[in-house]
């Protein structure tokens, strides 16, 4: 039953990153997501841990 759930959310989150890329390239998209997920890691790192 877990697997099944799993194999569910897989599908809905490709569905979803489908509907976000749109018509551009899933190279192009991928560069787009690794960008946000490094800025978003300088921008919520805790202060601490700022240098």
């Amino acid at each position: 039953m877990v697997q099944q759930h799993q194999q569910e959310l897989k599908k809905q989150l490709w569905n979803i990153a489908n509907s976000l890329r749109g018509n551009m390239s899933a190279d192009d998209f991928r560069y787009y997501i690794l960008e946000a997920v490094d800025l978003s890691s300088i921008l919520f790192k805790p202060h601490s841990e700022q240098v």
